[in-house]
């Protein structure tokens, strides 16, 4: 049972009353891997988001994966890969 960690996760969305733009400033999770030492087994991911809909079935996303963390916890293994992305996405 020592592999289990705790995970906290946040997400707030805000949409404008058309539906057309949607924020997600504060979107992101919490891992702690041992709260006996909770300072050699975290990490932090930070995803927030931008969307925008120009025309029906039509969006684009801008957003960022944001990750930190310390010891052997999941998403710590990854800790320098944060990335940026833009995305188009049209549905028919």
């Amino acid at each position: 049972m020592n592999n289990l960690t705790d995970y906290f996760v946040l997400g707030l969305e805000w949409t404008t009353p058309n539906e057309r733009l949607k924020l997600a400033p504060l979107n992101g999770a919490v891992q702690v891997g041992d709260w006996k030492n909770i300072r050699d087994a975290w990490a932090v991911m930070y995803m927030p988001e931008v969307k925008y809909s120009p025309v029906q079935n039509a969006e684009i996303s801008l957003g960022a994966h944001i990750i930190g963390g310390e010891g052997a916890s999941g998403f710590s293994k990854i800790n320098k890969n944060d990335d940026v992305y833009l995305k188009f996405r049209y549905s028919f």
